[in-house]
Parts: structure tokens; C-alpha cells; sequence
């Protein structure tokens, strides 16, 4: 039979404080990058790879910066995860976010 299939279990973006709290969790060992986009698609902020393990729920702070080092203006935001398996599989999620000012 066939290897473990890797899946987001679960995803989420919520407001906290001056910017967000991402929460997601992979159902295999997986390096997970998180990107914060604009509601143009353009990217504001890369969380560049990291290793997670499959199963824990894992939580990334955005504190409302862009790359650049500037706080970005309210508005609707799109939070882009992607995990990349060792044996080559991946999986893709976005969720809308909304930053209060």
C-alpha cells in the first residue's frame, strides 16, 4: 500500500493584537511555509520553512509588520500555508483575514 497522505487537519487566522495568530496542524512531518498577503495577492510578510511534526498544533504570531518593517493598514488580508512532505507531497490552504486598526 501506499504512503501516509499528508492533509491539513485544521487551519485557522484570527486577529490578536496589532496583527494575527495563525493555528494549523499537518496529519504527517512536513515543512510548513506561511505567507500574508494583500487582498491583490501582492506578499507582505514570508515566514520562510519550518520543520513541524505531524499531529501538534502548531501557532505562528504575525505581529501586523510587513517584510519591510512597516505596520500595514487595516484591511482584509490573505494568509497562505503550504507544507511540503519529505517524499514530495504538498498541501495548499488560505484563509481571509481582517486587520482592525
Amino acid at each position: 500500500g501506499g504512503g501516509e497522505a499528508l492533509a491539513l487537519r485544521s487551519m485557522a487566522a484570527e486577529p490578536a493584537g496589532r496583527g494575527a495568530m495563525v493555528t494549523y496542524a499537518v496529519t504527517m512531518p512536513a515543512d510548513v511555509t506561511v505567507d500574508i498577503m494583500n487582498i491583490a495577492g501582492r506578499l507582505i510578510r514570508s515566514y520562510p520553512a519550518r520543520s513541524v511534526a505531524g499531529g501538534a498544533q502548531q501557532t505562528l504570531t504575525w505581529n501586523g509588520m510587513s517584510d519591510r518593517g512597516s505596520a500595514v493598514p487595516a484591511g482584509r488580508y490573505l494568509v497562505r500555508l503550504t507544507a511540503l512532505a519529505a517524499d514530495g507531497q504538498t498541501v495548499q490552504a488560505i484563509r481571509p483575514l481582517s486587520i482592525a486598526r
